[in-house]
């Protein structure tokens, strides 16, 4: 595994960008994946934010234009894996000027209306040609047509599990989130949306009963981008166990919720611990973790942890607080790339 650094010094950025490429976006306490096949095609997942997106909003429309200018200038698919708008309100930002050939959408086209933004979204995937739902909850049998293509394939794991894609509380619509395994070579890349442990268990049932647990498993890489921004109602043992991740990625900020942060640093550990398979072999890095451990002297505040190339990569990298009750502070965020080359050799790149 080489830098992203080493591998520019010695190739150029256009033979990087004929590989797999995964760009994990900084959406603030938001969502947003950009996947870049071999072939130059796109899929885009997930594109919203609830804090800090005025910020963030230019730096992925930059990155999106990066990309899309050298694919005709359109998105191939859109994957939108659940009505919150920390996930799909960034959408208008861009929808009229790129071309979207194909969405799937998590959840019931009725929770995507929304006033805040005079109900941008829902018109959009209301008047697209193409948007629909995945076809089944489960897709793990077969690689999606619409999505797998270049040598890449893109299996739907679950798509409105609970069997009630018009349930509006928080619970069953992030239980509701389309997770997608990404799968290059013998590389295995998880995008969990904010699937919750209802979700985990419902994809490592329908493995077991379709004899399909070779799916889930860990060959040589695999890639786990945390459910829920890391919050401690997703990414459960018996998931981490399954899949052994030797790569985590996280999106997230500092927002709280009932005042835990996300992502707690008893989770993360127990995670790292659960998996047994989590690397050091990233760029030097910093990532930002929630303190729940009650007799720190940093309790119910964030940390910065690094620099480490520890692979635990969080869109969040830097906090510096501004007075001693650390009531104010700074952060700062990134995108991270994630490459994976026709020899299957691993390299990361971060931008800040």
């Amino acid at each position: 595994m080489i830098t992203l650094e080493s591998w520019l010094t010695r190739h150029g950025e256009e033979d990087l960008m004929a590989e797999l490429t995964v760009i994990f976006l900084d959406s603030g306490q938001g969502d947003c994946t950009l996947i870049v096949y071999p072939d130059g095609s796109l899929t885009l997942v997930d594109c919203g934010s609830i804090k800090n997106g005025n910020i963030v909003s230019s730096s992925i429309n930059e990155v999106l234009n990066t990309y899309i200018s050298k694919n005709n200038y359109r998105i191939n698919n859109f994957v939108l894996t659940h009505p919150d708008q920390d996930h799909y309100n960034l959408l208008k930002n861009f929808s009229s000027s790129i071309n979207i050939d194909q969405i799937y959408y998590g959840g019931d086209l009725d929770l995507y209306r929304n006033g805040i933004e005079n109900n941008a979204t829902y018109n959009f995937l209301n008047n697209h040609l193409n948007c629909t739902p995945p076809p089944n909850s489960y897709g793990g049998a077969a690689p999606d047509a619409k999505l797998s293509r270049a040598g890449v394939n893109v299996y739907i794991l679950a798509a409105n599990c609970t069997g009630n894609p018009q349930g509006n509380t928080s619970e069953i619509k992030n239980s509701n989130s389309i997770v997608l395994l990404v799968e290059y070579l013998d590389v295995k890349i998880f995008l969990m949306g904010d699937a919750t442990f209802t979700t985990e268990n419902f994809i490592l049932n329908q493995c077991q009963q379709a004899n399909l647990n070779g799916l889930l498993t860990n060959n040589s890489q695999t890639v786990l981008k945390m459910g829920h921004h890391g919050s401690a109602g997703s990414t459960g043992k018996d998931w981490v166990e399954a899949i052994t991740p030797n790569t985590i990625f996280l999106s997230a900020d500092t927002r709280t919720f009932s005042g835990t942060g996300m992502p707690a640093a008893s989770h993360l550990n127990n995670v790292a611990a659960w998996s047994g398979h989590i690397d050091n072999q990233a760029i030097s890095h910093n990532y930002v973790q929630f303190v729940d451990n009650v007799h720190s002297v940093d309790y119910q505040t964030f940390e910065q942890v690094g620099p480490t190339t520890y692979q635990v990569c969080s869109t969040l990298y830097g906090i510096k607080y501004l007075n001693p009750s650390k009531t104010l502070f700074e952060s700062i965020g990134g995108s991270w790339y994630y490459y994976v080359t026709d020899t299957r050799e691993i390299y990361f790149g971060f931008t800040g």
